[in-house]
C-alpha cells in the first residue's frame, strides 16, 4: 500500500529542503493535493474538484436517441474489472494478452527498494522522496529477529504453518505448543545443519551408544522427554562421538542446551522441516533418544516417513534440537 502524508498547511509549508516529487495531502485551509518540484510547492487538487458521481442526473432513455449513445445500440451490460462501456455504444471485454510476439506490451511486476522503483523487464526509475510514501509490512523472520516470540506471533493470528522453519534461538522453528500442554516449553527449534563428528570434520553417520544394554531411564517418547533421554544416554555411555554427545557440545552463540530429540520430537523435525523442504536433511534415517530394548533404539526414516529400530552402534544421522 502506499500512504501519502496528511498535513497541516503549516506542517508542508514548515517541511525543511523536502524531496523533489514529494506528493501530500493537506488538511486544512486550501484542503488537497500538493506536488513539490524542487522549487516550490503546487497545488494539485481539492476535494471539490473531485466529481461526485452521485450528483450526475438521471439521463432519460428517450433522450438518448441518436449519435455514439444510441439507444439501440446500448444492448445490456454491467461494468466490472472487465467489461466497460466503448465510446461506440458497445459494450467491450478487456483482454490482456502477454503470450504475444509484441515484447512491449508484457505485463509488468513493480517492486520498490528505497526511492527506486524497479520494472521486471530490468528498467528503473529514481523517485525521490518514494520512501516515505509507501509503508510494508515486517516479515515474520523480521518480526522474530525483532524480539517477538513465535507464540505471541501466533497468538496475533499469523498462522503457524508461516513460523515453521523461520530462525529463533540458535535453530528452525519445528514445534510451537499452543495449547500449553508440556510445562516450561513454548516451542522447539532444530540445529541448521546434521551433526558432524569434529575429528577432520568428515564422520557424517554416528551410533547411538557403544553399550548395548538398557539405559535406565531413556525411555521417553513425547515431546519434552529428549533431553532427559540425552541425559541419560550419556550418563550410561559417556563416550565422544556419539549421536547424543554431539547434541550435547553443539552450541550456537549463547544457545548450548541442545540434545538429540525423543521419538515424538524427531517425527515433528521432519513433518514440519523435512517435508516442507526446509533444514538440509538427508534422505537417510536419523537417531532418536528414545531406548527401544537393550540393544536397540529408536529411529526416523526421512525418506519415507517410517519409524524404524536399529542396533545401538549402527551409524545413522544426527540432528540436534532444543527447547524455548
Amino acid at each position: 500500500e502506499i500512504f501519502i502524508p496528511r498535513l497541516t498547511e503549516v506542517e508542508r509549508l514548515g517541511y525543511t529542503n523536502p524531496y523533489t516529487g514529494l506528493l501530500v495531502y493537506q488538511i486544512n485551509e486550501t484542503k488537497g493535493y500538493y506536488f513539490y518540484n524542487s522549487v516550490e510547492w503546487i497545488y494539485m487538487i481539492t476535494d471539490a474538484d473531485i466529481l461526485d458521481l452521485t450528483q450526475i442526473p438521471a439521463i432519460p432513455a428517450n433522450k438518448i436517441t441518436s449519435g455514439v449513445l444510441d439507444a439501440a445500440r446500448l444492448g445490456s451490460g454491467t461494468a466490472d474489472g472487465t467489461t466497460f462501456l466503448s465510446g461506440d455504444g458497445t459494450w467491450k471485454t478487456v483482454s490482456i494478452e502477454d503470450s504475444d510476439a509484441d515484447s512491449t506490451n508484457e505485463i509488468q511486476q513493480l517492486s520498490i527498494n528505497g526511492d527506486t522503483l524497479f520494472i521486471s523487464n530490468g528498467n528503473y526509475v529514481v523517485l525521490p522522496g518514494l520512501q516515505y510514501l509507501y509503508k510494508l509490512e515486517p516479515t515474520v523472520q523480521e518480526r522474530l529477529d525483532g524480539g517477538e516470540s513465535p507464540l505471541t506471533l501466533f497468538n496475533a493470528g499469523i498462522p503457524i504453518d508461516s513460523l515453521y522453519g523461520k530462525s529463533w534461538q540458535g535453530g528452525l522453528i519445528f514445534y510451537l505448543d499452543t495449547q500449553d500442554t508440556v510445562a516450561n516449553i513454548e516451542g522447539m527449534v532444530a540445529f541448521a545443519e546434521d551433526e558432524v563428528y569434529p575429528v577432520a570434520q568428515i564422520y557424517e553417520f554416528h551410533g547411538w551408544n557403544e553399550n548395548c544394554t538398557a539405559v535406565p531411564g531413556a525411555d521417553g517418547v513425547a515431546i519434552g522427554t529428549g533431553a532427559q533421554n540425552t541425559t541419560d544416554i550419556l550418563n550410561d555411555c559417556p563416550k565422544d562421538g556419539i549421536a547424543p554427545d554431539l547434541c550435547d557440545n553443539r552450541v550456537v552463540g549463547t544457545y548450548d542446551d541442545w540434545f538429540l530429540p525423543s521419538k515424538d520430537e524427531l517425527w515433528y523435525v521432519y513433518k514440519n522441516l523435512h517435508l516442507k523442504g526446509t533444514g538440509n536433511f538427508a534422505t537417510f534415517s536419523y537417531w532418536s533418544s528414545t531406548e527401544y530394548d537393550g540393544s536397540e533404539a529408536w529411529g526416523l526414516s526421512f525418506s519415507n516417513g517410517t519409524y524404524y529400530t536399529n542396533l545401538k552402534d549402527v551409524n545413522w544421522k544426527v540432528r540436534a534440537v532444543r527447547y524455548f
